[in-house]
């Protein structure tokens, strides 16, 4: 399987210069195991932006240990951007994320209106339901144990 390097991701930089890429957290989690000097000079081999310091404590207990629940550093608003689909990149056709974000939108807006037609039916069937049957003028007029004509 392969995925770009520079696939975005909704992982926010605490200096808030935008969002880390697949690749730098990827880089960071496959190389936390070698030294500082190694690390920095690895990045600049590969052409991959360093993680700060201060952030790669989070990235390794984030995906080692943590959940994705409660989690600061992602942004929910950029999220559906960062999605891969598998079908896509089994094809070896990975759509933009703006594209694929456009998609899930408006997949989400159509499935939300199919939702309120449907509990509108099912209210009015629940109406129906209970209503009296008019037949003619003389049903109309009348109700239990009443009779107005």
């Amino acid at each position: 399987m392969r995925v770009p390097v520079d696939w975005p991701t909704a992982w926010a930089k605490k200096d808030k210069s935008g969002y880390y890429t697949l690749g730098q957290l990827w880089f960071w989690l496959v190389n936390t195991e070698i030294s500082a000097g190694e690390y920095f000079r690895k990045t600049r081999e590969f052409g991959i932006a360093l993680v700060p310091t201060g952030e790669r404590e989070a990235i390794t207990h984030f995906f080692t240990v943590a959940s994705a629940t409660n989690l600061e550093e992602l942004d929910e608003r950029v999220r559906p951007e960062t999605v891969i689909k598998l079908s896509h990149l089994k094809a070896g056709r990975l759509q933009a994320p703006a594209q694929l974000a456009e998609q899930m939108l408006k997949k989400r807006d159509s499935k939300h209106v199919e939702k309120v037609a449907a509990r509108e039916k099912r209210i009015a069937d629940f109406l129906l339901e209970g209503e009296r049957k008019t037949a003619g003028k003389s049903t109309c007029l009348q109700a239990k144990d009443r009779s107005f004509l």
